[in-house]
């Protein structure tokens, strides 16, 4: 008696085990896309500020930075879109990066 007793004892101390760790795996799997994620964004915010102070430059030398100015930061495609139009706040030209990840 006391034998089958401790079998079924031990089956759930497993069961019990067992759960635990698929929680702390599926815990780990969705910190780990978090994570990832989050890494994503600020390498994103990085290039789209590099992007910017390209843009600057480009102007700032009377160039025009859109168009075929491919540019690849950090792994991401950067793309600058410069409308010389004066449709920007308080007339002034707006300037559009889009990263691409």
């Amino acid at each position: 008696m006391k034998k089958g007793f401790v079998l079924i004892v031990i089956f759930g101390v497993l069961i019990v085990i067992s759960l635990l760790a698929v929680a702390a795996i599926n815990l780990m799997r969705q910190q780990s896309r978090v994570t990832e994620h989050r890494i994503k964004r600020k390498k994103g915010i990085l290039a789209a500020q590099a992007g910017m102070i390209h843009a600057i430059e480009e102007l700032r030398k009377n160039n025009d930075p859109s168009g075929n100015n491919a540019l690849t930061i950090n792994g991401l495609n950067v793309d600058i879109d410069y409308t010389d139009d004066n449709s920007g706040p308080k007339g002034t030209d707006p300037v559009t990066i889009t990263i691409s990840y």
